[in-house]
């Protein structure tokens, strides 16, 4: 049985609003709401109060030097898009960029010529029949 998270920062009223608002528009917001609730505590444990988000408190909370760029660049879309949320209501609250870049993929398609199709298909249609028993 899961136990039920205790919001403890003065920011967790505000960050219940937002999940909620999120997850009302149809996203399932599940890992967004596992990073709130981390914020949460980091908030509260680092003796921040109120629904202020500085500078130096996202940037400690979001690059936790013992986790990986995946990370670091989930808690900055994260933590820019609540930051945007808490300012529309009025909270001071720093904006962060979203400055980590993540390897891209270095797969490159083979799209095929019309030439290469026609001789894949021939020799398709080519291939002799396997023999039922």
């Amino acid at each position: 049985m899961k136990t039920v998270y205790e919001w403890k920062s003065g920011i967790a009223e505000a960050a219940q609003n937002y999940i909620s608002l999120k997850q009302m528009t149809g996203m399932k917001f599940e890992i967004q709401e596992r990073y709130l609730r981390h914020f949460d505590t980091f908030y509260y444990s680092n003796g921040f109060e109120g629904t202020t988000l500085t500078k130096e408190i996202v940037t400690d909370f979001i690059y936790d030097p013992n986790e990986r760029p995946v990370s670091h660049y989930n808690k900055e879309v994260l933590m820019r898009d609540f930051a945007v949320y808490l300012a529309d209501r009025g909270h001071h609250a720093y904006v962060t960029e979203v400055k980590t870049k993540l390897p891209r993929c270095k797969f490159v398609p083979h799209i095929f010529t019309d030439n290469e199709t026609r001789r894949m298909f021939k020799a398709i249609d080519n291939y002799p029949q396997a023999h039922r028993c």
